[in-house]
């Protein structure tokens, strides 16, 4: 691929394919020119941008080249523009995938960025820091603890912020008179939308953590309300750095001096120390407390010990009387003793590193002066190279302390809502500074510097970023949401990007797990002053960024040549930062000025990343830049083979800050080189590869001083996972994978380092030591070979050679140790009867070689060998332990005819053993014979069996042997089952079957003598006899007696006999015939006739039994007749005499002392009286008691009182109506109302008083249709087809409207609810309620004025 059109003049990039000369001539560009061409395409005719820096080159491919992104990538490189650092794609026309969030329903979450505190973040941490330890020195010294750090919905507040914040504003009473605590709030708390009672919560805050602390410094140090707003600072700070003047023109330098019982440190001094002073002495922060116009402060050099010891006069607590201008240095004097020294002892035996865990090396832990945890030198981010003077804190005191200072998490917005809150901001902002509203993006940035560098007015912005797309959804159409089409399958799309294949591919494809911003790119929402600050990509990938919409993003570069140069600058702007953050570049929350970068020689270059093009970053190039405006973009990385020349500089940077990797190094380039078939991939990485093959064989060979045993393992990792490198261990000291290999220790086995930081791992001898590796170098060898082998016109041999020499990864010295192991091994195995114990030293001492290359190969084989002898001594003692039993004959015949013998072992055991269970083969052989197995019994052989099975070698014939006796065990078992079936009450065989199983015995089995073959036989005899006897009994018409004695005798046959079955069921039909007259369960007349009629049928002699049921039959009869006439709901006088004189006169048993007929005569003379009585009673006058009374009694006599039950239904349904109609009409009285017209209308009551109920329930309906035609919902119109126009419609179609009406009990009106059609054309929806229903039906009309109910 090569580029032409490199930019001349004015133009911008343009590539095209075949044609011009090549990209690398672009080293002639004008970047000047280009920024003033950039600015003329991008803006209007202004002055353009007052920042000079020269733009950085903006390619626009042709369609072809944009074909395939990462070979149009690459040709940029080679054609020198990666000394930019930086460069702007334009796709070519046309190519403008849509925007595919939803713009309305997209959420997203926000970070609060203090833009006038990028630069000086360093400052205003430092200052904080010194704030907190006054602030807690003064709580300490009333005896109190220190408060904890307010929080508000989740979110710290800074009290150093919240402070200041205060007292500019003129102190916690001027702030409550003038109510401007809100204002407060939305300075120190970015959730401040969210909250409701933002002022109350702020105030409390303050009274709970500042209020004290500021009354006393009002009282004790009046001159501190001169200024104390570190915001109002920052600026006198910046120009103290510079060496400006004071108001008395005189120079102020002014140093923060160190606590009397501090040390001097190294590199302490600069600018950055200047600034802090000078702030302290704002703000009452220095040591000695002087105000404006107060002499300057001398640092004070230590001298010794006794005069470092702080006067009597210092410790002096000044009254509250006393009017003395003092600094807040006496608070720290004021803390009692045990205050300010912790006096607790640290046990330095239980000292150990909170970073590795390990608690070897004590001379290299350091203690941390604050929180007293220990941390070894070398596991710190950098590794300290000695211990420091002075006092230190831990990397977690310092994060605690600076932790107010990072970014905070802000609101949640929508896209719609994202877009129009900057809108308002820019306009506010701009308008304020007397600007234009609409500014362009060289403006944005004149400003956005002018903010970061001297503005000392607050400015907090919003800004959306690393946004996951994955679980979000991305700007580009995607299949993983469900897009399909052109831009989907786009390379170009982000989502694509990253995993190319094809012969310039990425090497991200061969990681498995979707890692969020780098595989799965990021999304960034945008916005007026939000920045991105200084950093490189992790693993110092490619990044690549899309401007899907919104205004131009402003991007800056450092080439990555100037890299170091860059961190230089950093550094010596920020001293004192770097000291206590060393790895302040990794977290992405500072800004530097292009103007001091461009100030100390550093190149950098500027991007304008227009809506629609990409933004690509070069390995190890640092950026940074900000938005000018609403946007949203997105971006990722990616990694062509090129990539890895700065890899392992990625993962020195992650080892040297012991910071993680994102993956593992080692891992991806061992697969890349397995897997990847591209011949520029192999071209590429083949260097990688060779370097990582020298790398991991010194470090192994540099290793054996202090792990003596090697061993080889699956992964690295105690607890493997299943992504992509999660199988690889993690260094204990520098957080790195450990992929190759790793060192371990006995006394902690599962803390694994790698082999650069084994030395400082614990203090154990090297002998406890072990290095576990993955890969032999042998294999790493090979796969270097197959990657050559992969590289057009490559010599592999030649090149292998060149590379690696004669001993290949090997040293000399180490093929000769090899050689000499090799001759030492030779011997052992010429010899034979080798000790044990020295063939296994000699297989230890050759761990060291076997994790070698390929000149260890004779080594490895001759381990094999050694092993193996290893192996035949395992196998002979084995056989002669108790654990193992059944040898294979022929397995012994070849361990002790070994010659020679490896080891020296004793075989006289197992020749016994093989001589011994030759003998029993030999038997046998004998007994399985057909012609002399009769000689045998089957106990026998059963013996013969069980000899076999104990001894410990197996005979050839023991599984013919075991398959005969098993037949004869089987079939003499089954054999046993058939005859004791006779003893079972189970289902029995055929006779067929036990015909069956004799023939079997005679004709399969040895000719051993059996004795279950004599006992079959004799079974087979006794069924014949049993057969005829049960034919003549069936023949004749026999008693149960002597049904029951031929069953008997059939019971101890082992097998069913057919004509037994007849006699079984015979008697079992007579028995349950008798078993049903007995208990009884046939107690009516046609089931006892029933039963009698089958009785006479059975064809077994039972005359007795039938006979006494023939005289059951007859009085069961009779008495259920009379219990008829007792049941009947009316008595029949003349019927029940009947039946008693047909009971007493005709049925023996039954007389008048019968219990029924007793029963009978007095149910004849209560109903006589009764029907008497109901002679006199009248159903019109007589009391309803009494007629309710006479109907109840009628039930137990058995009259008939049906005109009684009427008449009073009758009255009680006139005296409830009479006595609702005689009320007022009333809707609680609904229920009643319709209880009693349901009620008449089923019973047919009076007709004069049912249409009155129903003329009180309309009146009710029609007053309450006016209330809701008035008041609610119904329709003021006729609801029914259109007018014609001209013609009036005669006849209208009947439409009705549905609606139910519900009265509720505990309103004086009633409610109405509204059917969904009438609510939607007419009801209004501020009328809704949460009604009762009691009463609801439903009306039908044409028009609201007739109602049809």
């Amino acid at each position: 691929l090569s580029i032409a059109g490199a930019p001349r003049g004015d133009e911008t990039s343009r590539g095209r394919l075949g044609t011009g000369r090549s990209l690398g001539s672009a080293g002639a560009l004008d970047t000047a020119e280009m920024g003033r061409r950039e600015h003329r395409a991008n803006g209007s005719g202004g002055p353009g941008p007052l920042l000079e820096i020269p733009m950085a080159p903006t390619l626009r491919p042709t369609k072809e080249e944009f074909e395939d992104p990462l070979r149009y990538i690459r040709a940029l490189k080679t054609s020198g523009y990666n000394r930019y650092g930086i460069v702007k794609i334009v796709p070519p026309e046309g190519w403008l995938p849509p925007f595919a969030i939803d713009q309305k329903t997209f959420k997203f979450n926000t970070r609060v960025q203090s833009i006038n505190e990028l630069q000086r973040r360093h400052i205003i941490a430092a200052k904080s820091q010194a704030f907190m330890k006054k602030l807690d020195a003064f709580h300490m010294s009333r005896g109190q603890k220190p408060p904890k750090m307010p929080v508000l919905y989740g979110q710290k507040i800074n009290v150093f912020k919240l402070y200041s914040a205060v007292v500019k504003r003129g102190g916690y009473e001027v702030v409550t008179e003038e109510k401007r605590w809100k204002e407060v709030g939305r300075l120190v708390c970015a959730k401040h939308k969210q909250i409701t009672n933002l002022s109350f919560l702020v105030r409390v805050a303050y009274e709970r953590s500042l209020l004290d602390f500021e009354k006393y410094v009002e009282k004790c140090c009046e001159y501190l309300k001169l200024d104390t707003s570190h915001l109002d600072a920052l600026t006198d700070a910046c120009d103290a750095e510079d060496g400006a003047t004071s108001d008395s023109g005189t120079a102020v330098k002014v140093e923060l001096m160190e606590s009397p019982t501090k040390r001097p440190r190294a590199g302490s001094q600069g600018g950055e120390e200047t600034e802090l002073a000078a702030l302290d002495g704002l703000i009452g922060l220095t040591e000695n407390g002087a105000s404006e116009g107060a002499p300057t402060p001398v640092k004070r050099e230590p001298k010794d010990e006794e005069e470092e010891k702080p006067k009597s006069s210092d410790l002096l607590v000044p009254k509250p009387d006393d009017d003395v201008d003092m600094g807040m240095d006496f608070i720290d004097h004021m803390l009692p003793k045990d205050a300010r020294v912790s006096e607790e002892p640290v046990n330095l035996d239980e000292v150990y590193c909170e970073l590795c865990g390990g608690g070897a090396h004590e001379d290299q832990i350091i203690l941390c002066d604050k929180c007293d945890k220990g941390f070894h030198t070398f596991c710190l981010a950098p590794p300290l190279e000695s211990i420091p003077a002075g006092e230190w804190c831990c990397p977690d005191c310092i994060f605690s302390a600076t932790d107010g200072l990072a970014f905070t998490e802000g609101s949640d917005f929508t896209v719609e809502e994202f877009r129009k809150m900057d809108s308002q901001f820019q306009q506010e902002w701009f308008e304020s500074k007397g600007k234009t509203p609409t500014p362009s993006w060289w403006e944005v940035e004149d400003e956005f510097w002018n903010i970061v560098e001297n503005s000392d007015e607050p400015c907090e912005v919003f800004y959306g970023a690393d946004l996951d797309s994955g679980r979000l959804g991305s700007g580009f159409p995607h299949s993983r949401h469900g897009h399909t089409g052109q831009y989907a399958d786009s390379p170009w799309n982000l989502n694509n990007l990253p995993k190319l294949g094809g012969k310039y591919c990425s090497m991200l494809r061969h990681v498995t797990d979707n890692i969020n911003g780098v595989i799965v790119p990021w999304l960034y929402m945008g916005m007026t002053f939000s920045s991105f600050c200084w950093h490189v990509e992790d693993h110092m990938f490619y990044s690549i960024n899309y401007n899907h919409v919104g205004k131009p993003k402003v991007w800056y570069g450092v080439p990555s040549h100037s890299a170091l140069k860059f961190e230089e600058v950093f550094r010596r702007y920020m001293p004192k930062q770097f000291e206590l953050q060393p790895d302040l570049l990794f977290q992405l929350v500072t800004m530097l000025s292009p103007r001091i970068l461009k100030a100390s020689s550093v190149p950098v270059y500027r991007v304008v990343q227009e809506a629609g093009s990409f933004v690509i970053t070069f390995p190890r190039a640092y950026h940074g830049g900000f938005n000018s405006g609403f946007n949203c973009a997105e971006a990722v990385n990616f990694a062509p083979a090129d990539w890895f020349d700065f890899d392992q500089d990625s993962v020195d940077r992650y080892r040297e800050y012991r910071r993680n990797p994102v993956l593992s190094h080692e891992a991806l380039l061992c697969k890349v080189c397995e897997t990847d078939d591209s011949p520029v991939t192999a071209r590429s990485v083949q260097a990688h590869l060779k370097e990582l093959i020298l790398k991991e064989a010194a470090a192994r060979q540099e290793s054996h001083l202090h792990a003596k045993t090697c061993r080889r393992v699956a992964c690295t990792s105690h607890n493997p996972g299943k992504g992509f490198g999660d199988d690889d261990a993690e260094c204990a000291i520098c957080k790195q994978y450990m992929h190759l290999s790793a060192c371990t220790c006995r006394c902690t086995p599962n803390y694994l380092v790698c082999l650069e930081d084994a030395e400082r791992m614990c203090s154990c001898d090297a002998s406890q030591r072990t290095l576990v590796y993955r890969r032999t170098l042998a294999e790493l060898e090979d796969m270097y070979a197959n990657l050559l082998s992969r590289v057009e016109g490559c010599d592999v041999a030649r090149k292998m050679s060149e590379d690696f020499g004669k001993y290949g990864s090997e040293t000399p010295r180490r093929a000769r140790q090899a050689e000499a192991w090799c001759r030492e091994a030779v011997a052992l195995l010429k010899e034979g009867c080798a000790p044990k114990r020295a063939v296994e030293d000699q297989i230890d001492s050759a761990s060291k070689f076997l994790w070698g290359g390929h000149a260890m190969d004779e080594v490895r084989d001759h381990v094999t060998e050694l092993e193996a002898a290893l192996e035949w001594g395992r196998e002979v003692a084995s056989c002669l332990s108790a654990k193992r039993r059944k040898l294979q004959l022929d397995f012994v015949r070849g361990l002790i005819g070994a010659d020679p013998k490896p080891l020296d072992v004793d075989l006289s055991r197992l020749e016994k053993w093989v001589r011994d269970t030759e003998g029993l083969n030999e038997t046998a052989s004998k007994v399985l014979e057909s012609t002399e197995a009769k000689a045998f019994t089957f106990d026998e052989a059963q013996d013969l069996l069980k000899a076999a099975n104990r001894s410990l070698i197996v005979m050839p014939l023991l599984e013919d042997l075991t398959t005969a006796v098993a037949s004869a065990e089987a079939w003499c078992a089954e054999a046993q089952d058939f005859l004791l079936l006779g003893k079972t009450k189970g289902a029995k065989p055929p006779f067929s079957a036990l015909a069956s199983l004799s023939k079997r015995g005679q004709s399969k089995l040895p000719g051993w003598s059996i004795r279950e073959r004599v006992l079959v036989q004799d079974a087979i005899e006794a069924v014949e006899s049993l057969e005829r006897e049960a034919e003549e009994v069936v023949l004749a018409k026999p008693t149960l007696k002597e049904l029951d004695a031929v069953l008997s005798a059939g019971s101890s046959i082992p097998v069913s006999v057919p004509q037994l079955e007849e006699v079984r069921r015979r008697r079992q039909v007579a028995r349950e015939w008798l078993r049903e007259i007995e208990d009884g369960s046939a107690r009516g007349v046609k089931d006892l006739r029933k039963l009698l009629h089958r009785g006479e049928r059975i064809p077994v002699d039972l005359e007795t039994h039938v006979v006494a049921m023939k005289f059951r039959i007859a009085v069961q009869e009779w008495t259920e007749k009379m219990e008829g006439a007792l049941r009947a709901r009316f008595t029949n006088i003349k019927t029940m005499e009947e039946v008693i004189e047909e009971g007493v006169g005709g049925v023996d048993g039954v007389d008048e002392d019968n219990e029924l007929v007793v029963r009978a005569r007095t149910r004849i003379r209560e109903l006589t009286e009764w029907s008497a009585r109901v002679g006199r009673l009248d159903t019109e006058k007589s009391p309803l008691d009494e007629l309710r009374a006479a109907i109840a009694e009628s039930s137990r006599v058995g009259g008939n009182a049906a005109h009684l039950q009427k008449a009073v239904a009758r009255r009680s349904w006139e005296a409830k109506v009479d006595g609702l109609l005689e009320n007022n009409a009333n809707w609680e009285d609904w229920d009643g109302y319709e209880v009693a017209l349901a009620e008449g209308r089923r019973s047919g009551m009076d007709p004069v008083r049912m249409q009155a109920l129903e003329f009180r329930q309309k009146c009710m309906i029609t007053k309450a249709l006016g209330l809701g035609r008035k008041y609610f919902f119904f329709p003021t119109r006729s609801w029914g087809p259109k007018k014609r126009r001209g013609v009036r419609s005669r006849k209208r179609n009947r439409s009705f409207l549905h609606t139910t009406l519900r009265v509720n009990r505990q309103s004086p009106a009633p409610s109405f609810y509204i059917s969904p059609k009438v609510r939607e054309s007419f009801a209004d929806e501020s009328v809704r309620r949460e009604l009762v229903p009691l009463v609801q039906f439903d009306l039908k009309w044409t028009c609201w004025r007739s109602p049809t109910l």
